[in-house]
């Protein structure tokens, strides 16, 4: 054991896993960062959408436009 430590063999292995944990960190975090943007983008799509079809007093998003439309068609036939 003392010949390992005078050899530096154990630090090697030390600075080694230190290397691939800092690595892992930083993958990790990068990870994480573009997962947190595309959910953040996702998400204002979603209220950009709602929004749209709100203005147009909608009140569900799809359901809501294209029932509306259908009974303006058939308003428009009597």
């Amino acid at each position: 054991m003392n010949e390992a430590i005078k050899d530096g063999k154990i630090e090697h292995i030390f600075r080694m896993f230190r290397a691939f944990f800092l690595k892992f960190l930083e993958d990790l975090r990068r990870y994480l960062e573009t997962l947190i943007e595309r959910l953040w983008t996702t998400s204002t799509e979603i209220r950009t959408i709602r929004r749209v079809y709100n203005r147009g007093g909608h009140t569900e998003m799809f359901g809501g436009f294209f029932e509306r439309s259908q009974l303006k068609k058939n308003s428009l036939k009597e």
